[in-house]
């Protein structure tokens, strides 16, 4: 009995350690990958992706949605940004 609570610790002790591993490889990958988007000026998808990581939303969408999710926040805001450009240079008589 005693062996078998020694072997079932040490099993849980190994599978704890490799999912602080695994949670430290997924934070340093989400920090480079932050990184890249606003060096590559994809500030909309940036920002909701470090919301969505942040609030722990990740899990909650499949790929493709995800996927669609930050590419839709990133067109939005170009297009935003886009319009109010427009706007200002359009010089409207008031």
């Amino acid at each position: 009995m005693n062996k078998n609570k020694n072997l079932t610790y040490q099993i849980t002790t190994i599978l704890e350690e490799k999912i602080l591993q695994i949670n430290k490889n997924q934070i340093i990958m989400n920090e480079i990958t932050t990184a890249k988007m606003k060096q590559m000026k994809l500030y909309a998808k940036h920002d909701t992706f470090k919301n969505a990581i942040e609030s722990g939303k990740t899990g909650h969408y499949l790929l493709d949605q995800f996927i669609a999710m930050l590419i839709g926040t990133e067109w939005e805001e170009r297009q935003n940004r886009r319009n109010e450009r427009s706007i200002n240079n359009a010089r409207f008589q008031y």
